[in-house]
């Protein structure tokens, strides 16, 4: 029979704690695995057993634990075992006595073990034991660019472009945001950003600590974004051409920087050399001919006015992405992913990730490595990539053979609902769940954001005005007092320096080191503020910058919580830096390991005792 629920600590087992479970969280393919597990003594356990299935599996596999000592209170048991296939797997405890049988799971709130019918499994990720990401990428950076937005060298030359834009000469005004007549989102207004200007700020870069440029994409398009593709084998011209990317990529590894390039391979422009709906590119693509070598990438429900087209917008028809002709054209020996590569690129962020299916991704993997053996690839991922699951697949993203890394939203969500008034339970549990599920590679290529230009500034963020009371209109126009502006620049400190010590890679969105402001897109877009940024912030990041070079060996090192109370979370990276952070009002005293410590912020000298004042942070160096 089954035993109902007993009273809690009847068996102790904690994942995250070395004493109950090495190695820590995801685990390569044939990597011994040591278990421990406390169970109280009165229990008189017969028999204890792990029972493990695979994801998607209906067998299982039961594990036996040997009694290695009897204690007076508890009762310890240990088992060492091996996984030598990858993938996604799940697993609990069984208690045997009599006639009884214990259902050992984990309680939600912080993944301890509870003795209850019906609980969660505990997720252990096998990965593959070859599995390796770039060095280079992991101890840096990164800087997002939405390239029309940021800097522009000389007024570009739209005379033969034909296409119906609107050039800005009011650098840093409202972007339109506001539909067409007919009801488009055109996104056809232009500042003049371009990859000359960006290359003209290659020492500002520099000196911000950055060591690897996100590029939103560059290829020929009809919008300002971008995301429309419409020649992946062209440079856009508003931006510059084949030339001038190659010479910014040049001229920023001379400063230590490289360039990523954003990769929007699940959709097209219906405005494009392969679907040419507007007929700008002759007579040719699937619109105007069956016969056309780009027919069948497009699924037509009645050709050729009807096809499916991205989350339903016709400007944005999708691709057949396992169609042998298109996944030749982006991955093959001579495809877009290497083209780009052999002129500079050192690696590829994926948009929408979760729109590319296995083939594909394994794949584009393939390609740019062997193109580049330490070319990055980075996916968008909105959720925990580990266990994501989408149109009825479950993804295998990180388990080696597709993606080095994601774009980490869960962290974003993480490092802002604290920073607003959360718990630091919360946030504990947040990170801890993804350092568990994620292999090593791909922890150490996290990219770490809080701000992105699909979601509302950093700084806005943090402000207290509640948005949804706020028009489009408003929201366009809307401008944070001085009150609400200082209030949100503490959090967004305090936000920024919990991204720049977590693991994974800190990217900043171009402008939020400035101070910018916005709502969602495209009031996220706004021109890069030269001359009137916030310096306050600027510093701040710069300083942040100089930290994690100066200490990058000891932020490589483990994450382990050292105290998650309330408003106040203190961590370590290694055995040489803790990091502590009070989002309350009040001063908070704060114990720490016994040492002597220099506070990378201020640069005074703290003992084992130090108080943090309202709405700030410690980086403390151990210093012996």
């Amino acid at each position: 029979m089954l035993g109902g629920n007993i009273i809690d600590q009847v068996i102790l087992y904690d994942p995250k704690q070395a004493q109950y479970k090495t190695p820590f969280g995801a685990v390569k393919a044939g990597e011994l695995i040591k278990l421990r597990l406390l169970i109280k003594s009165h229990l008189l356990a017969e028999g204890v057993d792990l029972v493990l299935r695979k994801d998607g599996s209906q067998g299982q596999t039961k594990y036996h634990f040997s009694r290695i000592n009897i204690q007076e209170d508890y009762t310890e048991y240990e088992l060492n075992f091996r996984v030598k296939e990858i993938g996604l797997y799940l697993y609990r405890f069984e208690i045997v006595k009599g006639d009884y049988l214990y259902f050992c799971g984990k309680n939600e709130n912080d993944d301890l073990a509870l003795i209850a019918d019906w609980l969660p499994e505990w997720q252990l990720t096998i990965y593959d034991n070859d599995f390796a990401t770039p060095d280079w990428f992991s101890y840096g950076v990164i800087y997002q660019i939405f390239v029309d937005r940021f800097y522009k060298e000389k007024s570009p030359d739209i005379q033969g472009i034909n296409k119906d834009y609107i050039l800005r000469e009011d650098w840093g005004g409202t972007p339109i945001y506001e539909c067409a007549p007919n009801g488009d989102i055109r996104n056809n207004d232009f500042f003049g950003g371009n990859l000359a200007g960006i290359s003209s700020k290659l020492d500002y870069l520099a000196d911000l600590g950055v060591t690897c440029i996100y590029l939103c994409p560059i290829f020929e398009a009809y919008s300002n974004h971008k995301y429309d593709t419409a020649d992946y084998m062209k440079i856009d011209p508003m931006f510059g051409n084949t030339e001038g990317f190659r010479s910014l990529c040049s001229n920023a590894l001379q400063k230590g920087i490289r360039i990523i390039l954003d990769g929007v391979f699940s959709h097209t422009g219906s405005d494009s050399i392969y679907f040419n709906r507007n007929g700008r590119y002759g007579k040719g693509g699937a619109f105007n001919s069956k016969e056309s070598p780009y027919y069948n990438w497009y699924s037509f429900k009645v050709w050729p006015h009807e096809y499916q087209s991205w989350w339903g917008i016709n400007t944005l028809p999708t691709v057949n992405k396992e169609d042998n002709s298109y996944l030749d054209f982006i991955t093959g020996e001579n495809g877009v992913l290497c083209y780009w590569l052999k002129n500079g690129a050192s690696g590829w962020r994926l948009d929408v990730a979760d729109e590319l299916p296995d083939i594909f991704l394994d794949k584009l993997r393939t390609a740019v490595k062997s193109e580049k053996s330490d070319g990055i690839i980075i996916g968008e991922v909105w959720e925990d990539a580990s266990n994501k699951e989408s149109y009825g697949v479950r993804r295998k993203y990180l388990l080696g053979s597709q993606l080095d890394s994601v774009m980490n939203y869960p962290f974003k969500t993480a490092i802002i609902d604290f920073i607003k008034g959360g718990l630091a339970q919360n946030f504990e549990k947040q990170v801890m769940t993804i350092l568990q599920n994620y292999p090593q590679p791909s922890i150490n290529c996290l990219m770490n954001i809080i701000g992105t230009h699909d979601t509302i500034r950093s700084l806005t963020a943090f402000s207290s005005i509640d948005s949804n009371k706020l028009s489009i209109k408003e929201k366009a126009g809307y401008k944070m007092n001085e009150l609400d502006y200082n209030h949100a620049r503490k959090q967004l400190m305090l936000a920024s320096a919990l991204q720049f010590t977590l693991p994974g890679v800190p990217c900043i969105y171009y402008g939020d080191e400035a101070g910018m402001q916005g709502y969602e897109d495209p009031l996220n877009r706004r021109c890069y503020p030269w001359g009137q940024e916030d310096m306050e912030i600027l510093n701040w990041y710069k300083k942040l910058g100089k930290i994690r070079k100066a200490y990058s060996n000891a932020l490589s090192g483990d994450m382990k919580i050292i105290s998650s109370l309330g408003q106040v979370i203190v961590y370590s990276r290694g055995e040489t830096l803790i990091i502590a952070a009070n989002i309350g009002e009040m001063p908070i005293p704060v114990s720490l390991p016994a040492g002597a410590y220099l506070n990378l912020i201020t640069n005074e000298e703290v003992n084992n005792n130090i108080t943090l004042n309202s709405k700030s942070c410690a980086i403390l160096y151990k210093s012996h």
